[in-house]
């Protein structure tokens, strides 16, 4: 069986998220309840875990950030912490800039994608992710 075939479910989270890899891009969907501190922690040993894994056996993936199913209140928390989920971020730049294909984000609400814009200016990230707004999209931008 390819590789391609399969969906490796990493950490799920009921109503808080989803991580899953389907062995080209990672994905990490935020559903609609906040995550606490220790689900945050959590995820980032899960994805530090994956990083080294790609470093480690040189793999090469995209990553989706799946924002559909938050709300404005259940994303508050995200804004609020938004410079830790930047340092983790940049604690994997080198694993980024070596296998990360490409970074995108999923989001439809208007006033989201603003929030979001405003943490990219604020931040100016190496690695821009592409917004977009459904799944499909995607495969505009992966070859």
């Amino acid at each position: 069986m390819d590789i391609e075939d399969t969906t490796d479910i990493l950490l799920l989270i009921e109503n808080k998220i989803h991580i899953h890899f389907d062995g080209k891009i990672l994905t990490i969907e935020l559903l609609e309840e906040c995550l606490s501190d220790g689900d945050v922690l959590i995820m980032y040993k899960v994805l530090d875990n994956f990083y080294n894994n790609c470093e480690k056996n040189n793999i090469f993936f995209y990553i989706l950030y799946d924002f559909t199913n938050l709300s404005i209140s259940s994303s508050s928390s995200l804004i609020y912490n938004s410079s830790v989920h930047h340092d983790h971020l940049n604690k994997h730049i080198l694993v980024f800039r070596s296998h990360l294909q490409n970074l995108f984000v999923i989001i439809q609400n208007s006033t989201l994608r603003s929030s979001l814009d405003t943490i990219l200016d604020t931040y100016k990230p190496e690695i821009k992710p592409i917004l977009i707004e459904t799944i499909e999209d995607i495969d505009k931008h992966i070859l």
